[in-house]
């Protein structure tokens, strides 16, 4: 493959920068050599249009305008300085902690405060705003909100939820969940458990499929018919359960109350709020 002239600039660059920062008298003497070699040949130019060897000599360097000078705009343009200056800034930086007890603790803690705070940041806009929701329909999730004069937004209630499920004709798996908390007892220490009861759609809006077993049914969540079944997250099936491979089908003690085991999550499903357990949504009466 050829190589273009501007790839072919940007290495030679690279490749000067980095001879400079590790054979740095070697350089330092082939400019001393270069700008000999230029102040000699413009002397030689004056003393040929007839000046005295002395006064041809002390024409070059004033054009050349010395050379210390002409070295040091020699390595701004080949800009094989900057690492040399950035080591003496380290250097310098460092003396002056060493030498300020005081003034180095204040500038490490302000440096460790500022690289905490952006790291809290970016994790919190990676995680909400950057980063993917963990689903296959993480793309075409939708959240509905009411709103109403006296206050901007408010969860829907469950009979506008049923009235939307009824009308929506653009919207695939209307679904509704709420938040709660189960009491796990009759095998090992009681547990309670942050979870949600959901309606029938609610994992299919997500996409995703169970591990083990199947999902919540439009039958589970009517009200009259056998509503006492759960779906357990990977965690809580791996955990108190054991990852018992034959959990579906398997009675555990909800709330006091037998509950029929009819499914598990994949690794990493937990919505909302780190559930570990999901039961049918059931209007009260």
């Amino acid at each position: 493959m050829r190589m273009r002239l501007k790839d072919f600039r940007s290495f030679s660059i690279l490749r000067l920068r980095l001879r400079s920062l590790f054979v740095r008298k070697a350089m330092e003497r082939e400019l001393d050599e270069e700008l000999q070699y230029h102040i000699e040949s413009k002397t030689a130019e004056y003393v040929s249009r007839g000046l005295p060897p002395q006064q041809a000599r002390h024409a070059a360097l004033c054009e050349f305008g010395g050379v210390e000078l002409a070295k040091e705009n020699c390595r701004d343009t080949r800009k094989t300085n900057f690492v040399h200056d950035f080591l003496q800034d380290i250097r310098y930086g460092m003396h002056t902690l060493r030498n300020s007890p005081g003034f180095a603790a204040v500038t490490i803690l302000t440096l460790a405060l500022g690289i905490g705070a952006n790291t809290a940041i970016f994790s919190i806009v990676n995680a909400v705003l950057v980063r993917p929701l963990p689903y296959p329909n993480h793309d075409r999730l939708l959240r509905i909100q009411e709103s109403h004069p006296t206050f901007a937004t408010s969860n829907l209630t469950y009979a506008t939820f049923l009235d939307f499920q009824r009308e929506a004709k653009t919207i695939e798996h209307p679904s509704a969940y709420r938040t709660w908390a189960f009491n796990l007892t009759g095998e090992g220490e009681p547990q309670r458990v942050a979870g949600a009861m959901v309606s029938a759609d609610f994992f299919s809006a997500f996409g995703t499929q169970p591990l083990i077993g199947r999902l919540l049914s439009d039958e589970d969540d009517r009200a009259g018919s056998n509503n006492r079944v759960t779906v357990l997250s990977y965690g809580l099936w791996s955990g108190r359960y054991g990852a018992d491979p034959h959990i579906a089908g398997r009675t555990v003690q909800v709330n006091s109350e037998p509950y029929t085991v009819v499914g598990v999550m994949p690794q990493g499903f937990e919505f909302p709020e780190k559930s570990a357990m999901w039961c049918p949504l059931v209007p009260r009466k």
